[in-house]
């Protein structure tokens, strides 16, 4: 277990209320992704390497949200409640390399776009030892897609599907 403080708590009250002030003229979504984007630039620029030793055995819980596995080192974006590790995981991780025994990721990739998933993998590989493992869990996305599309399924054949 590593002894790496959470160096970002969330912004007071008093402070996302004078954010929301200054930014009144944009839409709420808007102004919480410009806010969000302050949080991530903030913590990365003041973020410390997380120091795990080699030596000993390391798993890591990736974007664990409130859900923090007893024994996993919680990491999740800057400021989350009980996390071990802020961290902005569509950046490079500020980790060693080869020093995890193995990553749990439980409804985190699908949040990141296609190119930020790829690096984070990467990012996983890297700092995985040899012979690690490494368990993503993903939500069912056929019957979204389903219902977003619902001309795909006139469109293919259940063979072409089920590829």
């Amino acid at each position: 277990m590593s002894g790496a403080a959470n160096i970002w708590t969330p912004l007071p009250r008093l402070a996302r209320k004078a954010l929301r002030a200054f930014l009144f003229f944009l839409p709420e979504q808007v102004a919480d992704s410009v806010i969000f984007e302050a949080r991530a630039f903030v913590g990365r620029l003041f973020a410390r390497s997380l120091a795990l030793d080699p030596l000993s055995r390391n798993f890591i819980n990736l974007g664990s949200g409130p859900f923090l596995v007893p024994g996993c080192i919680n990491i999740d974006f800057f400021g989350v409640p009980g996390i071990e590790y802020g961290a902005d995981l569509r950046r490079p991780l500020k980790v060693a390399d080869s020093t995890a025994d193995g990553i749990f990721s439980e409804h985190t990739i699908e949040h990141l776009t296609y190119a930020e998933s790829g690096r984070l993998l990467r990012e996983c590989h890297r700092i995985m030892k040899p012979g690690g493992v490494i368990r993503i869990v993903l939500p069912v996305i056929w019957e979204s897609a389903v219902a977003a599309c619902p001309a795909y399924l006139m469109r293919t054949s259940a063979s072409e599907r089920a590829r």
